[in-house]
């Protein structure tokens, strides 16, 4: 039986040296999911999977025990709040380029700076109205004990759109 170790740069693991390397790929039906890839990054052995909409929903899928059908519709919703964050930070830099260009002019005027300001403003309030739509869907895709469970863990935290 092998063990696996991960240790943080806190912490200190003593195994058998032969512990620290990652099993080798089974066979194609072994595994459940087969796009996990094996790499090698600077001696540390780690999985490299698909990071966005996967882990968010298996969080959800988790804790909100979503069947098969709620959990598309969430991965949808998902995906779409991915989409629409991305595009609001690619505002953002385009804003902040701006208005570093008309800094480095020396007659900048207030009406230029909110000129430059005015699509990262108009973005961030898309992103308000999408994350609005976005719980709305939810609300509708939970039932009502998933919703209070889905509440709570907005409320504390646990979980942010």
């Amino acid at each position: 039986m092998r063990h696996f170790c991960y240790r943080p740069a806190y912490a200190v693991c003593v195994t058998t040296p032969s512990a620290h390397r990652w099993p080798r790929r089974r066979s194609a039906g072994a595994w459940s999911n087969n796009s996990y890839e094996t790499r090698q990054y600077g001696g540390h052995h780690s999985r490299s999977g698909d990071f966005g909409v996967r882990r968010p929903l298996r969080y959800l899928r988790y804790h909100l025990d979503l069947d098969d059908s709620q959990s598309r519709r969430m991965a949808a919703v998902l995906n779409r709040l991915k989409l629409e964050r991305e595009q609001t930070q690619i505002d953002e830099k385009r804003s902040v380029q701006k208005v570093a260009a008309l800094l480095l002019e020396d007659d900048t005027q207030l009406e230029e700076l909110k000129t430059a300001l005015h699509p990262r403003v108009k973005s961030a309030e898309h992103l308000q109205s999408e994350v609005a739509q976005a719980l709305q869907e939810v609300m509708t895709v939970l039932d009502a004990d998933q919703r209070t469970r889905f509440a709570d863990m907005i409320a504390t935290g646990a979980f942010t759109l």
